[in-house]
């Protein structure tokens, strides 16, 4: 069994953020080992997060359309430089096969 856990911090206004609160185990299906623990959060840090988008989103809002669509563009090129990585994540996380997990991500 793993006995150091991955972390798994909220991203909350750019930056991640370790919870305050207790957190749920996330099993790898395949094994039965425990390789995360998911905060549960609590209001306070739903609350900060919903502060952090809404004091991000009229920057955004005026975005040029040309520059949203950089973003994306970004994201996607991200993406595809880390396929196999998500696909493992996916396989891990979900206990699917590594042809399953490529047709999820």
């Amino acid at each position: 069994m793993n006995t150091t856990l991955e972390s798994c911090p909220n991203f909350i206004g750019g930056e991640w953020i370790a919870s305050k609160t207790a957190g749920t185990p996330v099993y790898n299906p395949s094994t039965g080992d425990v390789i995360s623990e998911c905060p549960v959060g609590n209001a306070a840090e739903a609350n900060t997060a919903v502060e952090a988008a809404q004091a991000a989103f009229p920057a955004w809002m005026e975005t040029p359309p040309v520059e949203r669509a950089r973003v994306l563009a970004k994201f996607k090129v991200l993406l595809e430089e880390n396929f196999d990585a998500l696909v493992r994540c996916n396989t891990r996380e979900h206990g699917k096969t590594l042809v399953e997990s490529r047709g999820d991500v």
